[in-house]
């Protein structure tokens, strides 16, 4: 994305922090008419600037600065995204509050990049159910939610379990997506999930197994995303699945006949065993 290689690099450009709120409301007004100034270069130098102070930068500057997202010139479009996940918690509130209903779908694909990308990802996890929210929006803002949870979940799997309990689940819902990259970040995100997420892949997999299919069905693609997480699980905690992902070698669904295929080559020695096995009794 625009930013993506922005929000992630140090800042070059220091600032002392406000030693007290009434310091910070002096230079508020003058930031405030930096930002509403008619020339776009004084605007976007402004909000770069607050995005170097980053979680520096006094709290209630990020309000000011999300305003931008409504700012007629582009670049300052993106810069506003930059600023507002180098700022931290209140950086992150800022861009949370952008996922709201009614929302352009650009702004809301944007705040989910930057959310997904913040260096201070504990703060944009605690944001996490507004991003599931947006996991049934239109494509772009879809796949930019998805992608972040994947990003999120493979820094603070634990906090986002505790956060949204219910995660799997949407998750997994997401598995059926009709684009591919939204299926791909949302089993990569089940499987930073451990446990979870394997419990979530078997219970796609125990699912009745039809006689025929189309390639493009819901359940094909369901359980073909669910056979591609599992690649990125642990043998230890893939062990227990290895009869349901051998079952899948019959699937009536060619797409998830070689996503089986695919599964079996990726597990380690603790699985190897168990499968050589199995194909012998069968």
């Amino acid at each position: 994305s625009a930013f993506a290689k922005d929000a992630e690099e140090p800042s070059s450009m220091t600032a002392s922090e406000p030693s007290e709120d009434g310091e910070a409301c002096k230079y508020s007004e003058a930031l405030e008419l930096h930002l509403q100034n008619s020339e776009p270069k004084v605007r976007q130098k402004t909000v770069t600037f607050l995005g170097h102070l980053g979680e520096k930068a006094h709290p209630s500057h990020a309000a000011i600065v999300a305003d931008r997202f409504q700012d007629s010139d582009p670049a300052i479009f993106a810069v506003t995204a930059v600023a507002l996940a180098r700022m931290g918690k209140p950086g992150a509130a800022a861009l949370a509050s952008q996922l709201g209903n009614g929302q352009p779908d650009i702004e809301q694909q944007v705040a989910c990049e930057a959310l997904g990308r913040m260096p201070n990802f504990g703060a944009a996890v605690k944001h996490l159910r507004s991003l599931t929210k947006r996991l049934q929006d239109q494509g772009n803002t879809r796949r930019a939610a998805a992608e972040a949870i994947c990003r999120l979940t493979s820094l603070a799997a634990e906090e986002a379990l505790d956060l949204c309990p219910d995660l799997p689940h949407q998750l997994v819902w997401a598995l059926r997506d009709p684009e591919a990259p939204v299926r791909a970040a949302a089993s990569t995100a089940l499987a930073h999930l451990g446990k979870a997420g394997v419990e979530a892949f078997v219970e796609v997999l125990e699912h009745a197994m039809p006689s025929k299919d189309d390639e493009g069905s819901l359940r094909a693609l369901e359980t073909a995303a669910a056979l591609h997480g599992l690649r990125y699980c642990s043998d230890e905690l893939c062990c227990p699945a290895v009869d349901l992902i051998l079952r899948r070698l019959d699937d009536p669904s060619k797409r998830v006949q070689l996503a089986a295929e695919a599964t079996l080559r990726s597990l380690g020695p603790l699985c190897a065993d168990l499968i050589a096995e199995k194909l012998k009794v069968e």
